[in-house]
């Protein structure tokens, strides 16, 4: 189980470094149409109340959510709010959509399967009664229950899913995922402070969907700034800045205006995620780096920033499973010292992470131009 492993890997090296996790809560994504259940699961958050309502959980707060068209509900456990997770179940409104929408969502989700049957909900059930129920028979039944946290609907056309993403990264993310965990938190003392005010940098390279994981971050998380090539002809590169504008990021022109650099800077004293493409040089003033055993030039702007602005750097690797997008964050360690030197060994560490990532999904990524030193045009190659 790749998921499994990687989370396996990251307790890890917490652990190694003398930290310590404490799962806070889970997000988890459904839908709700106008009447009636989603398919053959219960609407929206019922599906999950069913299970959690049974193991002690309530709903401690109920958030609308009109920026996305969704709810969301806090289930909080009466007895042991503090010790055990808590999650945190949203539910799309598929009538506050046109209907356009509506009949897609209808295509995706409306054939959904229940994963759970009567001895199943029986079980569930007796739980709630009694408070205990046979451990063989709950051992027996655990897998079929945690089943619930999957997807239950079929293999998404193509043209559906670009229907629901065009007007919801929510639903995209549902068509694609299900109602597997969207993510779990970890728990720290202080929030504010952990941040310390600023935003972080993401280095990326052209893998999986970025532009589905830029969307997902700009509702989950925070801002999205990010850094385009301008195009020709100009009417499509207009109309590719206002598709990703549609996602919720924040797009700043390479060239054809100020330079991006002090924008950058700025939206990262403001808190904002800076998310740039890092594999391909376009300046021509790239950092020299190792990448697969030969020489190419990385972008030096994500780790200048870092470097300057004290952010964190991270690394996203992105990849296809199937039904799902998954993205794996890693933090890459700047080091102290001359700036020019700090730059040069976190961008070489940029490219080791990437190279690592792309070795284990190349199929994933996707670079279509010559991207080392000895396959460019030497008058393209820095003296």
């Amino acid at each position: 189980m790749p998921l499994l492993h990687q989370a396996l890997v990251a307790l890890r090296e917490v652990a190694a470094g003398g930290g310590r996790i404490l799962f806070d809560h889970g997000a988890l994504r459904t839908i709700r149409f106008p009447v009636g259940p989603t398919g053959g699961l219960p609407a929206g958050h019922e599906a999950f109340a069913r299970i959690l309502a049974p193991l002690g959980y309530h709903v401690a707060g109920v958030y609308p959510l009109p920026a996305l068209k969704m709810t969301g509900h806090a289930y909080c456990h009466r007895d042991m709010p503090e010790a055990i997770p808590q999650y945190f179940v949203s539910e799309l409104h598929v009538e506050r959509f046109d209907d356009t929408f509506g009949a897609a969502a209808r295509r995706v989700f409306g054939g959904s399967r229940d994963p759970l049957g009567p001895e199943e909900a029986a079980l569930l059930h007796d739980f709630s009664r009694h408070g205990s129920v046979p451990f063989a028979q709950a051992l027996a039944m655990l897998p079929r229950i945690a089943a619930a946290f999957e997807r239950h609907h079929g293999t998404v056309r193509v043209s559906d899913y670009e229907t629901l993403l065009a007007r919801s990264a929510e639903a995209g993310w549902i068509a694609t995922g299900g109602n597997a965990f969207n993510h779990a938190t970890d728990r720290v003392a202080d929030v504010d402070a952990l941040a310390g005010g600023r935003g972080a940098v993401f280095a990326i390279p052209h893998m999986g969907n970025w532009d589905h994981a830029g969307a997902w971050a700009s509702l989950a998380h925070s801002r999205v700034v990010t850094v385009a090539e301008r195009l020709k002809p100009e009417g499509v590169y207009e109309q590719f800045l206002d598709y990703r504008r549609s996602l919720g990021m924040e797009i700043i022109p390479l060239t054809g205006g100020p330079p991006p650099y002090r924008t950058l800077l700025a939206r990262l004293r403001e808190g904002a995620l800076v998310c740039l493409l890092a594999d391909r040089d376009l300046t021509e003033n790239g950092a020299p780096v190792r990448f697969f055993g030969a020489e190419a030039r990385f972008p030096a702007g994500p780790a200048a920033l870092a470097v300057q602005s004290g952010a964190p750097l991270l690394t996203a690797g992105l990849w296809y499973e199937p039904g799902r997008l998954r993205v794996r964050i890693r933090a890459v360690e700047v080091p102290d010292g001359e700036r020019q030197s700090a730059i040069r060994v976190a961008t070489q560490r940029i490219a080791d992470r990437f190279a690592r990532e792309i070795a284990e999904h190349p199929q994933d990524w996707h670079m279509l131009q010559r991207l080392w030193t000895a396959d460019l045009d030497p008058a393209r190659v820095p003296a």
